[in-house]
């Protein structure tokens, strides 16, 4: 009998628990910080701190790489398309291939 495959859904599930980090109540982070005067509680939340992107793992990077690759044939191909029209466009307007063509056509 063939091994059964684990479908997208199980392998994400499956990645985010093996990455996830266990999550700190806010009950234990009260007991642990220490008193501090009002003073400096309101010098530190005045203080702004910069956003920061998280940095991007090797799973999430490779989870999403093909969509760079079809993104990519997809530039590739509207290149090709715009390249071909402008063409067209030239020897139809700027030769005589243009008139002739138009000349066979009788709408």
């Amino acid at each position: 009998m063939a091994k059964k495959r684990k479908n997208r859904k199980q392998k994400r599930t499956a990645a985010s628990r093996r990455t996830a980090a266990p999550v700190q109540t806010a009950a234990s982070s009260v007991e642990s910080v220490p008193a501090v005067s009002a003073a400096a509680a309101a010098a530190a939340s005045a203080t702004v701190q910069p956003r920061t992107r998280p940095a991007a793992s090797a799973e999430s990077v490779a989870r999403w790489s093909y969509v760079r690759a079809d993104v990519r044939q997809i530039a590739i191909l509207f290149g090709v398309c715009v390249g071909l029209e402008l063409l067209l466009w030239y020897l139809f307007e700027h030769s005589g291939l243009g008139s002739s063509i138009y000349s066979l056509v009788k709408l």
